[in-house]
């Protein structure tokens, strides 16, 4: 007697820990050019954020302000991840050989539930930062 997992998935086991892999380091790297990007944007913005300071802006709207852009640039960013996910996935389910067996393809989809689950996360995290920034205002303005 067989067990069901190795019926369903027979000799494509291998090749989708192949899958796995890639997919998780090509993650990997997308998440380090992004953080990247966002530190030399910081860095960049020093000087900015420095004179608008000693102009008279408040740390809380300089914080809001740096919560809103960065909140926004993850919003286009996951909107932008959703669409291209959506469109690999198609694509690669129909530019996939015939050869290669791969049981219950027809299946493959989006998980509606895992992209609300994240949707909530993310109002979660963004309450949290905007409640981080605040008391980090809060903070600065005791001591000044």
């Amino acid at each position: 007697m067989v067990p069901l997992s190795s019926e369903l998935i027979r000799d494509v086991r291998s090749v989708l820990w192949v899958l796995l892999a890639a997919f998780t380091f090509i993650l990997l790297i997308g998440c380090a050019n992004v953080g990247n990007l966002l530190l030399v944007r910081a860095v960049s913005r020093e000087k900015e954020m420095a004179i608008r300071a000693t102009l008279g802006a408040r740390r809380w709207v300089l914080i809001r302000q740096m919560l809103a852009e960065g909140m926004l640039l993850a919003l286009a960013g996951g909107a932008l991840g959703l669409l291209l996910a959506y469109g690999s996935l198609r694509a690669l389910v129909a530019l996939l050989p015939q050869s290669i067996y791969i049981p219950r393809l027809d299946s493959v989809a989006l998980d509606t539930r895992m992209l609300v689950f994240r949707g909530g996360a993310f109002s979660c995290d963004c309450h949290g930062s905007v409640q981080r920034a605040s008391e980090l205002a809060a903070g600065a303005a005791e001591s000044e």
